[in-house]
């Protein structure tokens, strides 16, 4: 659909720029958000995701601005909408929402007045993330069955479920890190042979059922020339900076590889992957160019626990490390 196509449509349709997706805003003039999905005027509708798909706008004739649905909270001021399926998920924040606001941040930080409507999850690191991108002032959290009613209605173009856009993320990653700079807590990277292996301990889903025999076997292999971490749940602080000083990244499909983000160019991954294989965090690696080693633990799902092979961990982490050279 080109920009002439939305045209049509009470909004207003502006490219930002040609990246690996198609960056755009969707502007709705006296728009109404009434759930999850996305905001509307009289006449038209926009989901912003329906299952793992990319947005669309349908005819919606139906629906009327009428006084008698205009439940729930009316700004003075443009919003920007952040209603998206999943949000309180880490990866899913993290890689299909933060980067959005990129496309909008100087806009936000130079009208203070504007406001970020978000999903109302109680979740630590909206707040975090928010805070050290300097927008945390101007989030509103909302219930998804709260009608929003605002003069303007920013949508920045949704990510689709499971991916990334490379570009998106780097300007954000390097906005937090000059923010945690500028506040002094971001830890400068240790020399090669001083940096961890860092594994990743994961609760719930797909938790590693033998985790503590896994340590005890890195430990044993490598533990002389590279001190072998556990990383469970911290703040995003020192999350990044765990992160950063990581040689390998080793553990199960979570949220928790979402934050290869932060690791040094040329640090490997190894991911313990599920017995049918969703290869999110392999695509993360590759667009951040760390090098991915992933095996496929039997009878893991999506849904349950798994004991992995001890001996494949060591073959494979110690294929990793051979392998590459972080910097």
């Amino acid at each position: 659909m080109s920009p002439d196509d939305y045209a049509k449509w009470p909004i207003d349709f502006q490219p930002v720029a040609e990246w690996k997706y198609t960056a755009w805003l969707a502007v709705f003039h006296g728009g109404i958000s009434p759930d999850i999905d996305g905001p509307y005027t009289s006449t038209h509708y926009f989901r912003t995701r329906v299952g793992c798909t990319e947005a669309y706008f349908h005819d919606h004739p139906e629906i009327v601005a009428s006084p008698g649905i205009l439940r729930g909270y009316t700004f003075d001021s443009p919003v920007v909408l952040m209603r998206t399926l999943w949000i309180e998920g880490y990866f899913h924040w993290v890689l299909e929402n933060v980067p959005r606001l990129m496309m909008v941040r100087e806009t936000l930080l130079a009208h203070p007045e504007m406001r970020i409507i978000i999903s109302y999850w109680d979740r630590p690191f909206f707040r975090e993330y928010l805070d050290l991108l300097g927008l945390f002032p101007q989030a509103v959290l909302i219930p998804d069955s709260v009608h929003v009613l605002a003069p303007q209605i920013i949508v920045p173009a949704p990510v689709p479920c499971g991916q990334n856009v490379p570009r998106l993320l780097l300007e954000m990653r390097d906005v937090i890190y000059a923010a945690m700079a500028q506040r002094g807590v971001l830890q400068e990277t240790q020399p090669q042979p001083q940096r961890e292996i860092v594994v990743i301990r994961r609760g719930g889903k797909r938790r590693v059922i033998n985790h503590a025999e896994v340590m005890e076997a890195l430990r044993e292999q490598f533990g002389d020339t590279y001190p072998v971490v556990e990383f469970t749940s911290l703040s995003l602080i020192d999350t990044i900076n765990m992160f950063r000083r990581a040689r390998v990244i080793v553990g199960p499909h979570g949220a928790g590889l979402t934050n290869i983000l932060y690791t040094q160019p040329g640090t490997p991954v190894v991911e313990f992957m599920k017995d049918d294989p969703n290869a999110c965090y392999a695509s993360l690696a590759a667009n951040l160019g760390l090098p991915y080693y992933g095996f496929r633990v039997p009878g893991a799902n999506h849904e349950n626990s798994m004991t992995v092979d001890v001996d494949k961990v060591i073959e494979w982490t110690g294929r990793a490390l051979r392998e590459t050279v972080a910097k």
